[in-house]
């Protein structure tokens, strides 16, 4: 889901508004080395941090513990589009459709 479309179900308690807020800083590097709050980038900058949150991978378990019949999420964990979008594909198909017969041909 991640890659098809940026986005995932969560849970936030204020950390998404802090990123975008700059007031805590994501660097998407490789640590060479930490000692004490000093951390010391492959790349080699350094920097000083109160915490590190190591972020090594994520996989969506949504449809392990929401049990929902398939009307909320896709295999792939996506949530479906909610009413009264959820049908808006097939509704367009079928209008189109419907448009091309009306006006005089016929599909073979």
């Amino acid at each position: 889901m991640k890659i098809n479309y940026s986005k995932y179900p969560t849970i936030d308690v204020g950390t998404c508004s802090k990123i975008k807020s700059g007031e805590i800083q994501v660097l998407p590097a490789e640590i060479g080395s930490i000692r004490g709050s000093d951390v010391e980038l492959k790349k080699g900058k350094s920097y000083q941090f109160e915490s590190i949150v190591f972020c090594t991978g994520f996989k969506t378990s949504t449809s392990l513990w929401l049990k929902a019949d398939d009307y909320l999420l896709k295999e792939d964990g996506i949530p479906r589009p909610s009413s009264p979008n959820h049908s808006k594909g097939q509704k367009v198909w079928s209008q189109n459709l419907f448009n091309h017969l009306s006006s005089g041909y016929l599909l073979h």
